[in-house]
Order: structure tokens, then sequence, then C-alpha cells
């Protein structure tokens, strides 16, 4: 009865907030866009890229951090649960509400108990020209996150930046974390199931699709070509239907109670494949190669960080590299095939996510398109967050 209580005022006292998300294809230039209207609106951003919540992965996930970057804050603190929380709840229980207990306390009872305890979460921010970026740098590379980890941190950072009177800008690629924001459906409240993950990802995705068609063929039915060859969706989608939690929301629960814009951006596929070779030659260049040989001398392939895009297609290349003999005639050229041949996969498969990014963003009934190749796209965003956020000026001219 108490917990049903707190969840009643937690409801009673929320206040609806404004929250904008920059989305979109990889290589758009959502980070630069944000960072600009960051600047006009005196916002924060959020980082909702599933690969830079990773620490010491920083090149191949175009982190873009400064020179002898640190940490600003650091704040996994707030989710300890103590006993003294549960007194001055017990309290205000008894006693009403005091000047002593504010609804911080009551929404960090509340995440408390949908999340549970999380102190191996770094949530803090980096300054990166001058702007304050959450969520880069929340666990190691071995670690296991969810989307429901996710959705816990990001919590925290939003109601920081509300905190300071900020207005907090999510900006990133993850689609799954954005729907997560919009759709907070206890779809997300699922833990990952460990044992069932394991025996699935033994088998080829055409035996885990054929084991969701029959579970869900309704579901199943409405995918696209994409979502059907995607084994790691799939094994989400089955691991959801599996659970004996409901994945209807009952009424009045579950929906984050924001105001939202969700801006997405996309492009021509040739102007954003152009902008994805140049980006991965960038990277190359800053020491992709030299970042992966120093993670594995702490991290394995199978980590979950290092099976990630700019990551895992090297995988044969170091391999290849460490058996060839240091005085081989052939060493050279053996390792700069062994490159080519990794970074062309690389490529390969960033097109492909770009795809893949395109069809799930469109999807999005509420989500804003704007291309990139026309030259007052900027402008049109600027002019219509202006308007949002109820800027008299933004509806003249």
């Amino acid at each position: 009865m108490m917990w049903l209580s707190l969840d009643l005022m937690c409801e009673t006292y929320m206040v609806k907030q404004r929250l904008l998300i920059i989305s979109g294809v990889t290589a758009s230039g959502k980070t630069g866009l944000a960072v600009k209207l960051a600047k006009k609106f005196n916002g924060e951003l959020i980082s909702a890229d599933s690969r830079q919540i990773y620490k010491g992965m920083d090149i191949g996930t175009g982190k873009d951090l400064p020179v002898n970057h640190k940490s600003q804050i650091t704040i996994s603190k707030l989710f300890n649960f103590d006993v003294g929380i549960l007194k001055r709840v017990q309290r205000f229980l008894r006693f009403g509400r005091n000047d002593a207990f504010d609804v911080g306390i009551l929404k960090r009872v509340q995440r408390f108990l949908r999340f549970g305890r999380n102190d191996a979460f770094d949530v803090g921010y980096y300054e990166i020209d001058s702007m304050p970026v959450w969520l880069l740098d929340v666990v190691e590379p071995d670690k296991e996150f969810s989307v429901v980890d996710w959705l816990g941190c990001f919590e925290v950072a939003v109601e920081e930046i509300y905190g300071k009177g900020k207005l907090p800008i999510v900006v990133g690629g993850t689609g799954f974390y954005i729907d997560a924001i919009l759709n907070m459906k206890k779809n997300f409240l699922i833990k990952p199931n460990k044992l069932l993950r394991l025996i699935l990802n033994k088998c080829s995705t055409g035996l885990i699709r054929n084991v969701y068609k029959v579970l869900d063929k309704k579901s199943f039915d409405k995918l696209n070509n994409s979502e059907k060859n995607n084994r790691h969706r799939l094994i989400r989608k089955i691991e959801i239907r599996l659970s004996k939690i409901p994945t209807e929301t009952p009424p009045g629960r579950g929906d984050i109670d924001f105001d939202c814009l969700h801006v997405s951006l996309t492009g021509n596929r040739e102007l954003i494949k152009k902008r994805i070779d140049k980006r991965i030659k960038k990277r190359l260049k800053q020491g992709l190669l030299g970042e992966i040989e120093g993670l594995l001398k702490k991290y394995k392939w199978s980590d979950p960080g290092m099976n990630t895009l700019a990551y895992k297609e090297f995988e044969e290349y170091f391999e290849k590299v460490g058996k060839i003999p240091m005085g081989s005639f052939d060493r050279l050229r053996m390792t700069a095939c062994a490159r080519g041949d990794a970074i062309e996969r690389w490529r390969m498969d960033e097109h492909r996510y770009a795809k893949r990014q395109r069809v799930w963003f469109k999807k999005r009934k509420e989500a804003i398109i704007f291309d990139i190749g026309k030259k007052e796209y900027k402008k049109e965003i600027e002019k219509m967050v202006k308007k949002w956020l109820g800027d008299p000026s933004a509806s003249s001219g």
C-alpha cells in the first residue's frame, strides 16, 4: 500500500517538461545541430548512442572528446537508496508533506523501485566545446548495458538538467533509446534473459526468425525485411514475448510526462555514404587501430563493447596480423591486405546501419523529418524550436 501511495504522489506532483530530441541516420550532423540549438536555447545534451556509453571507446564511436578531457561531474550516487530515505518516506506518509521532503525524493524512490540499485553506472557529463554532454563513458566495455539501464541513467541526467532550469536535448541514432523515452511501456522494464540469449545467440538468424513467427505471427508480419534480419532485435522481441510481465501499460502509468519535439535528420543515400566514408578515413587517421590495440589488452572480442560497429570488423585483422611471423617477407603486404579488408567491412556495415536507421526513423509518426541536403534546413529547425518554446518572434517573417 505504501508503494502505491508513492506512485500516485509522484504522478500528482509531476510537472510536464519540454524535451527536444535530435535523431537521424549516422553521419547526418546530429551532434553539431544539437550543440548549436543548445547554445541558442540554453540547453544541455544527453547522448542517445548505444556505443558511446562504453569507456575507452572514443575514436570509433566519435565522442570527439577534447585533448586531456576530464569528466566535470559524476552523479552515480543519486542511484543510492539508503535507510535515511526510507525513514523520510515513512515520516512523509505519517505526517504529510513538509519542507524537508520534496518531489525529488519521491522520484528517487520510484526510480529505485523500477530500476533497482545501479552503483556501477557513472552518470555524469563532459564539457565539449563548452557544452555539457551527458551519458558518455557510463560503463566498461565488458559490462552488459540494456535499454532499461540507459533509461534509468537518462532520468538522472534529465532531472539534473531541469534542476538547472535548462532544456534537455537528446541527441543520437539509437532507436531503442529514443523509443524508450517516447513510449515508456513495460517492454523496457523487462530485464535481459541471459540464459535465453545464450541459447538464441547460438542459433541461425533464420531459426530465430521462425521462433518469433511462431510466438507472435501478427507482429512478425508487420516487420520489414531489415527488421526480419536483425537478430539482436528479434531476440529482444522473443524475450519480451516470453516474459510473464504484461506488455500493456496500466491506465495512468508508464508514459513519461514530457512535451516532446522530435526532429530527425536524413539525407540522400549517396550523400550519407560519402559522409560516412569521409568520417571513416578521419577516424583511422585519429588512431582507431591504436585504440583497439589498447582495448585488447584489457578486454576480449566477445565483450559487449567490442562487438559493435568500428571495432568488431577488425577482429579478423588483429588475429591475422598476430599470426604473421615478424621476419616474414610478405608481412607488410599481408598486413595491408588484411587491414584493407577490415576497413571495407566496416564501411559496408556503416552503410547498412544507415539504411536501417532511415527505415526506423521514417516509421516514427511523431518525428519531423528534415533533409540535410536542403540549404535552409537548420534555419527551419531553429524556427520550429522557437515556436515550440513559445517565442513570439518565431511566428513573424
